[in-house]
């Protein structure tokens, strides 16, 4: 289930997964012969790094594990964000945007009226008919341009900052829809499906000595979850 989504707690590289036999004596005496699967080190395995972690991890083991995680992860689950509040927020978070917005439309109205007067005074200044000098001019008309470039660098960090805002406000009720529905059908989904959600849930997912497992919930769903926000969400034990 965690194939390419799984990493050692000690190395921090990828594992892997290898096909394994392995027998079971019977109670009655007979020898059975079975083949399952396992996350492997390869680092560890092949000695390229100083990895003081196990070699191998039962697969079946470790996506048990992680089923419990996720479920744990699902019942958590808050209610419905909505549209109404979302639309709220987002206003409320960007008003202090806008007003800085409207500020520096202003100032650069003050700033360009004011390179326009400087520029049209450069002739009167050559011609001796100005207060200014022309070095006073080239220096004030390049502190002006400054400026205005300045504040209309401040003004589109502003207007992409809205729209950017925007766009995961946009994002978020279908993100919650496609939490939800993950929540609702992880049980009867298939493998594939399984590690699909696991991949797109999980940003990472390390597993150590004993079978202890360490995980980073995906910002995009974090905001769902009740009682779970931190960064490295829950440190357990899968032994």
């Amino acid at each position: 289930m965690l194939s390419g989504n799984l990493y050692c707690a000690h190395c921090g590289h990828r594992l892997t997964t290898i096909d394994y036999k392995d027998k079971k004596k019977l109670a009655d005496g007979t020898v059975k012969e079975y083949r399952a699967i396992k996350y492997y080190c390869y680092h560890k395995g092949r000695k390229i790094c100083d990895c003081d972690g196990q070699t191998t991890y039962r697969a079946d083991k470790v996506d048990n594990a992680l089923t419990e995680i996720i479920h744990a992860i699902f019942e958590n689950l808050s209610g419905a964000p909505e549209q109404e509040r979302i639309e709220r927020a987002y206003e409320q978070q960007m008003l202090a945007n806008r007003q800085r917005q409207k500020q520096i439309d202003c100032e650069l109205k003050k700033f360009r009226k004011n390179l326009s007067y400087l520029q049209s005074e450069i002739a009167n200044a050559l011609a001796g008919d100005s207060v200014y000098s022309p070095e006073d001019l080239s220096e004030a008309i390049k502190t002006t341009k400054e400026k205005i470039a300045n504040f209309e660098g401040e003004l589109q960090e502003l207007v992409n900052e809205e729209i950017q805002e925007k766009q995961s406000k946009d994002d978020l009720i279908p993100k919650y829809n496609q939490f939800k529905s993950w929540a609702d059908e992880f049980d009867e989904a298939t493998l594939e499906q399984k590690k699909m959600i696991a991949c797109q849930l999980f940003n990472r997912i390390e597993i150590g000595k004993g079978y202890r497992i360490t995980f980073e919930i995906n910002m995009s769903y974090k905001q769902f979850i009740e009682g779970l926000s931190g960064k490295k969400n829950c440190l357990l034990n899968a032994s």
